[in-house]
C-alpha cells in the first residue's frame, strides 16, 4: 500500500509539474542578413564598430574578436530580460516583474560583412540572474544556457529588436552623416 501510494504522489507531482519543451540546436541562434546596396565592405564595417561603440558599454571589453580585413566583429552583449507576466496589467503581475528587474540575457553576436552584405548572428544564448537574498526566499545566481522553445519563444522578441535597431543603423548611417 505505501509503495502504492509513494507511486501516485510521484506521479502526481511529475505530471503536474510546468513541462517545457527542449530547444533544438537549430532554434539555439538567430541570423540576419542584412542587404545595404552599393556600399563597400571598408565602410559597412566601419558602421558596424561604430553600432558596437554605440551600444554596448564598453567596446573595448565586449569585442572578443575584430578583423577589419575579414570583415569580422564578434561581440559578447547582454540586454534587459523581458518580464514573462507584461501582457497582464495587474498589481501582482507588476509586483512579478519587479523580480525580473536585474535579469540579463547573455549572448554572442558576430557580425560578418561584405561588399553590400551584412550577416548579423547572435549564439550561446544565456539567461544570467543575480543571486538574492530576502525574507521570503534565497536564491543562488546563474548563468544558465536557454534551453526551451519557451524560453526563446519569450527572450527572441527582444534580440530581434536589437537586430532591427542595428539594421536601421546600418542602412540610416549614410543619410545621418551627409548634413552634419
Amino acid at each position: 500500500m505505501k509503495k502504492l501510494l509513494m507511486f501516485i504522489f510521484i506521479l502526481f507531482t511529475a505530471c503536474s509539474m510546468p513541462q517545457s519543451t527542449p530547444l533544438p540546436p537549430e532554434q539555439a541562434k538567430i541570423q540576419q542578413i542584412i542587404v545595404i546596396n552599393n556600399t563597400q565592405k571598408t565602410l559597412l564595417y566601419n558602421r558596424a564598430k561604430m553600432w558596437v561603440v554605440e551600444n554596448f558599454v564598453s567596446a573595448k571589453d565586449v569585442i572578443d574578436y575584430d578583423n577589419a580585413q575579414q570583415g569580422i566583429i564578434v561581440a559578447k552583449g547582454n540586454i534587459k530580460y523581458p518580464c514573462p507576466y507584461a501582457n497582464d496589467s495587474s498589481l501582482d503581475s507588476a509586483l512579478k516583474c519587479n523580480a525580473f528587474q536585474s535579469w540579463r540575457i547573455k549572448f554572442m553576436m558576430k557580425i560578418e560583412i561584405k561588399n553590400s552584405k551584412v550577416r548579423v548572428t547572435i549564439n550561446n544564448i544565456r539567461t544570467y540572474f543575480p543571486p538574492t537574498v530576502g525574507a521570503l526566499n534565497t536564491r543562488i545566481g546563474g548563468d544558465i544556457p536557454v534551453r526551451s522553445v519557451e524560453s526563446m519563444n519569450l527572450i527572441k522578441p527582444s534580440l530581434l529588436k536589437l537586430i532591427n535597431d542595428f539594421k536601421l543603423y546600418m542602412t540610416n548611417q549614410s543619410q545621418t552623416n551627409s548634413n552634419w
